[in-house]
């Protein structure tokens, strides 16, 4: 039978309380160094598949990604063989042109145009280099922006009848009647319409606004296109054109 020895308790107690006290210390710098690390992680993964202020995030083929600090889905078509270092290239390039747009600053988009093949401006996704405006130079374009004359832009889907009037009417009623920067949805393509067929090396983004009124059920959808190529480097825009519902 076990005598009481109270001396020899009290030290074991104590014991037992230090090492207790010791492990908890140590598990609370494993927990602060752990999250320490967790942060410092997250953060370069961040900082590294950001592109401009609006793509933070790498995309995935066919997966809708949604970027943490907009409201905007980016798409790749799945059929697109299109690499997650040229989806976040090929979006943070639009999204510098569409922002130069934007704001009018229409020289330094001009300086985006193709150097060879120019640039084709049209009212509608479906593009034709025998109806379609054609700039052939940079300079060419930044004389029509500033320019109050009316042109020819093309013909009303269905209607069949002309869309002329100066530039400055043109932007705002078809190329930018809304802020396609803020868009829900950006799309990247390979294949849209017919730009192909046009232009077979293009890379094509579609800002788009699903549509506005409920009750039309999509068919009132909104977009701005831009087709870009590869030349000596660098990209370049060979396409302007708007989007919608066409008959």
């Amino acid at each position: 039978m076990r005598t009481s020895d109270p001396v020899g308790d009290s030290v074991v107690i104590h014991c037992h309380w230090l090492l207790t006290s010791r492990s908890m210390k140590n598990l609370g710098i494993v927990a602060i160094v752990f999250t320490v690390i967790v942060a410092v992680i997250t953060a370069v993964y961040v900082s590294y598949n950001s592109v401009g202020t609006q793509q933070t995030l790498p995309i995935t083929p066919g997966v809708t990604t949604t970027t943490p600090d907009t409201n905007r889905t980016v798409i790749v078509i799945p059929e697109e063989n299109i690499t997650v270092r040229e989806q976040r290239d090929i979006v943070a390039y639009t999204d510098a042109a569409v922002a130069e747009l934007r704001d009018k600053k229409f020289a330094a988009f001009a300086s985006r145009i193709h150097p060879t093949k120019g640039i084709l401006v049209e009212p509608y996704q479906y593009v034709s280099t025998s109806t379609g405006v054609h700039f052939a130079q940079s300079k060419n374009f930044v004389a029509q922006m500033a320019s109050t004359s009316t042109r020819l832009w093309g013909h009303a889907d269905g209607l069949g009848s002309p869309i002329a009037m100066s530039f400055s009417k043109f932007y705002s009623e078809w190329l930018f009647d809304h802020d396609y920067l803020e868009a829900p949805t950006v799309r990247v393509f390979r294949s849209y319409s017919n730009i192909p067929e046009v232009f077979p090396d293009a890379h094509v983004v579609l800002y788009e606004y699903p549509g506005f009124d409920q009750e039309l059920g999509g068919m009132d959808w909104s977009g701005l296109v831009l087709g870009i190529e590869e030349y000596e480097g660098e990209w370049y825009v060979v396409v302007l054109a708007h989007a919608q519902w066409m008959i």
